[in-house]
C-alpha cells in the first residue's frame, strides 16, 4: 500500500484495512500504519479490501490531507491455495525468553506454485527448534535459507511444500508488547508477494496468533547501543554509518527521535521522527533507513569534527518522555 498527501511536523495520518470475501463479512482491522509505504496486513487471498484513515494535528491551522491511495497486487505466484495458522501459548511473560509452538494448515491445488519459505512475523529475533519440526512430507528444512532477524524468522524448504498438510514446528523468541500477532506469510520460489494465513478455526475462540503478555512490566528501551561503537566516514564503504540500535517495549506506537550532541550539548543532528512500535530495532547492519542510522554529519550535511558525541533517544510518551543517553565516536 502507498498513499499520497500532506502530513506536516504536528500532524499525522494512519490507515489500516480489512478484507472480505462478500462485502458483508469482514476480517478484523489491521494494526494501524503511518509509514506511507507498508505491507498490508489482511487475509488472503480475498474478494474485497475496505480501509479507514485516521488524521490528527496539534497544530490549529494546519492538518493532513489525503489525497490517494494505492494498493498493488497480484493474482499469480501463489505458493497456495489457503493457509491458516495458529500459536500455543497465547499468553506469556513480556520480555523474557518463551518457547512457542506453531501450526499451520496448508491447502495447496494443482496450480499452485508451493512453499519455498515460511515467514512468521515476531517481534524479536528468533530461534527455530528444528527437532520440532513435523508435517513437511517428502520436503526438508534448507538450512541455507532459514535465519532470523529483528522482525521475522524465515524457514526455508528444500523441495517446496507441495501437497495439502499440517506443519508444526516450535521456536523460541520474546514478547515486548502488551500483544503481538504472530502472523505467517507462505511464499512461493522467485516470489516477491507472499500469500498471508489467516487464523486457524476450531468452533471456538481458543486459536489464534495473537499472543498477550501476562503484566507491562517491561521498560519501555532496552539494548541500547551504537553499532559500530566508532564510525569512519571517510568514503572507504567502511563503518560510514553507527546505528543507535535499542529495542522499543510496551507502546502500540509512539514517535522516536534520535538527537546527536557534542560533548558540551549543543544539538549536533537531529535525525527524522519516527511512529514506532513495540519491537526490535538493533543495529547489528549498516542500513541507512534505520531510525538511529547516523552518516556523522550534522544538521547543514557537513562531517563533524572527530570526537566523541551523545546520542539521545526519545520516546514521545504522554506525559513524560522515555530517555536513553550514551557516546559514539566519530574517527577519520
Amino acid at each position: 500500500v502507498q498513499w499520497y498527501g500532506e502530513v506536516s511536523s504536528s500532524s499525522q495520518l494512519e490507515l489500516r484495512f480489512r478484507s472480505g470475501d462478500d462485502a458483508a463479512t469482514w476480517s478484523d482491522w489491521s494494526p494501524w500504519e503511518a509509514d506511507s509505504s507498508f505491507a498490508l496486513q489482511v487475509p488472503e487471498p480475498s474478494n474485497w479490501l475496505q480501509f479507514e484513515a485516521r488524521m490528527s494535528t496539534r497544530d490549529l491551522f494546519a492538518g493532513p490531507r489525503l489525497d490517494s491511495v494505492i494498493v498493488s497486487y497480484t493474482t499469480g505466484d501463489l505458493a497456495v491455495s489457503s493457509a491458516a495458522g495458529s500459536i500455543t501459548p497465547l499468553q506469556v511473560d513480556i520480555g523474557a525468553d518463551a518457547d512457542f509452538t506453531y501450526t499451520l494448515d496448508i491447502d495447496v491445488g494443482p496450480a499452485d506454485a508451493g512453499v519455498e519459505r515460511i515467514i512468521i512475523l515476531t517481534p524479536y529475533p528468533a530461534t527455530l527448534d528444528l527437532a520440532t519440526v513435523t508435517g513437511l512430507g517428502a520436503s526438508s528444512i534448507d538450512l541455507a535459507g532459514t535465519y532470523s532477524n529483528n522482525d521475522s524468522l524465515v524457514i526455508a524448504f528444500d523441495p517446496v511444500l507441495s501437497q495439502e498438510s499440517q506443519v508444526q514446528f516450535g521456536f523460541r523468541s520474546r514478547l515486548l508488547s502488551g500483544n503481538h500477532n504472530f502472523e505467517a506469510l507462505l511464499a512461493a520460489s522467485g516470489s516477491a508477494n507472499p500469500l498471508r494465513a489467516v487464523t486457524r478455526g476450531d468452533g471456538g475462540d481458543t486459536l489464534s496468533t495473537i499472543v498477550q503478555a501476562l503484566s507491562l512490566s517491561f521498560p519501555v528501551l532496552t539494548q541500547v547501543a551504537p553499532t559500530p561503537a566508532v564510525l569512519t566516514p571517510n568514503g572507504d564503504n567502511t563503518n560510514e554509518l553507527s546505528t543507535i540500535g535499542f529495542v522499543l517495549g510496551r507502546v502500540t506506537s509512539a514517535p522516536v527521535q534520535v538527537e546527536i550532541l557534542d560533548l558540551s550539548g549543543r544539538l549536533v543532528r537531529r535525525l527524522p521522527e519516527r511512529m514506532l512500535s513495540a519491537g526490535t530495532y538493533l543495529g547489528e547492519t549498516a542500513d541507512s533507513t534505520h531510525p538511529g542510522a547516523w552518516d556523522g554529519r550534522n544538521d547543514d550535511g557537513d562531517l563533524v569534527p572527530p570526537g566523541t558525541y551523545i546520542y539521545r533517544i526519545v520516546v514521545d510518551l504522554d506525559p513524560n518522555d522515555e530517555t536513553s543517553v550514551g557516546l559514539v565516536g566519530v574517527a577519520y
